[in-house]
């Protein structure tokens, strides 16, 4: 599974970097994720881990998020990794590039399904996390108009 999205916010990149990089923002945003807990103490950085519940329309599964890469206001990049993911890991990446007035956001997912039975659910996994990521950034639009 490979899934990108790119779209424009009319707000600073330090701005929206804080719709991504806030738990309390991101579960506003992105209705998938039903709760945080840490594992990792102190500041996000690299190597920070937490366990995210996420609602996966049928039911809710607990994941492991590790931060491969944290560059405040730029780059965010995590892995997800337990549930019903398999042996390979998801990896997330936001980009953030700030131009005059906005920033565009560009997301990217990969995936790769090990296993006979996950190959076969990947074409439904797919179109349900790219329905789902189509919602957030709807949804992250209409918050960051509503803070003007």
């Amino acid at each position: 599974m490979k899934i990108t999205k790119s779209d424009t916010f009319f707000c600073s990149a330090e701005e929206l970097w804080t719709w991504l990089n806030d738990f309390g923002k991101v579960k506003q945003w992105n209705k998938t994720i039903l709760d945080e807990k840490h594992i990792s103490s102190g500041n996000i950085r690299v190597g920070f881990t937490t366990n995210i519940l996420i609602n996966e329309e049928l039911s809710e599964t607990w994941y492991t998020s590790e931060i491969l890469r944290y560059d405040p206001s730029t780059f965010l990049s995590f892995s997800l990794s337990g549930g019903k993911l398999g042996k390979n890991p998801m990896i997330v990446e936001y980009r953030l590039i700030p131009e005059k007035n906005i920033t565009v956001l560009n997301y990217r997912c990969r995936w790769v399904p090990h296993g006979f039975m996950l190959k076969m659910a990947d074409p439904v996994i797919s179109r349900i996390a790219r329905k789902n990521i189509e919602n957030a950034f709807a949804e992250l639009s209409k918050l960051i108009i509503k803070t003007d």
